[in-house]
């Protein structure tokens, strides 16, 4: 997670231990897990009564299922949290004083991957439940 951070940030505080790595590749697969299996479970459980599901209806209910995360994560997390408030405790420990300039346009950025994403998981959550 810390190549998210601006290069001044990162600069500021030692590196991460192993112990800190391990952490964060543990968190960043709970994350994806949860990214792929939310979409899945909520398009499995949206149509129960219809019988069977096509796939453009699929689709069209995993991609706003997450593009809903996708959108949350820029405007609020990113924007609002970090880009407005910027919490202390949100900082990395030693580089609370280090002034920043916040990348809005790198956040912007992130929210059209997070879309093309959201597309390539909307259709294999798609293909997975029409089977």
């Amino acid at each position: 997670l810390m190549r998210h951070f601006p290069a001044e940030l990162r600069a500021a505080v030692p590196p991460l231990t192993s112990r800190e790595r391990r952490l964060g590749k543990m968190i960043g697969l709970a994350l994806i897990a949860l990214l792929v299996t939310g979409p899945w479970i909520s398009t499995a459980t949206a149509f129960p009564h219809e019988g069977t599901i096509n796939f453009g209806s699929a689709f069209a209910h995993a991609f706003v299922v997450s593009m809903v995360f996708n959108a949350v994560d820029w405007l609020v997390l990113d924007e609002a949290w970090l880009g407005g408030l910027r919490p202390a405790w949100v900082m990395l420990p030693g580089a609370e004083a280090v002034p920043f300039k916040f990348n809005h346009l790198q956040h912007a950025r992130g929210f059209v991957v997070g879309s093309i994403l959201s597309a390539v998981i909307a259709g294999l959550v798609a293909w997975a439940v029409t089977l």
